[in-house]
């Protein structure tokens, strides 16, 4: 959902579930130049919270180091980025739509 959620934004997927061992990006892409890790969570409800509370700092942390390591093996020195949390929130009914929140610049 994720994906079809930001090809429909005009977002060019990079790649998805990027690993090294430093840990994991869920998605990477390109929005207008912008190099953008993005951190997905879906939720049921919001009896927890909202989805991107769960992005807590130290998965914060190791988002940062998966994506300098994307940097320097990619060569992007001199290219702009940043990190979006995607929180999906599904439905227990058919009829009703799973509802997306996108927040840029999260971290």
């Amino acid at each position: 959902m994720a994906l079809q959620y930001l090809e429909g934004l005009g977002y060019q997927i990079r790649a998805v579930n990027f690993r090294c061992k430093l840990g994991e990006i869920d998605i990477i892409a390109e929005d207008r130049k912008v190099i953008v890790f993005i951190e997905v969570r879906t939720r049921k409800s919001e009896a927890l919270g909202p989805a991107y509370n769960s992005v807590t700092y130290p998965k914060q942390q190791q988002v940062k180091k998966v994506a300098l390591y994307y940097i320097s093996q990619n060569n992007l020195i001199n290219t702009q980025f940043r990190f979006d949390v995607i929180g999906i929130y599904l439905s227990d009914s058919k009829s009703q739509k799973p509802r997306i929140d996108h927040i840029q610049n999260a971290f």
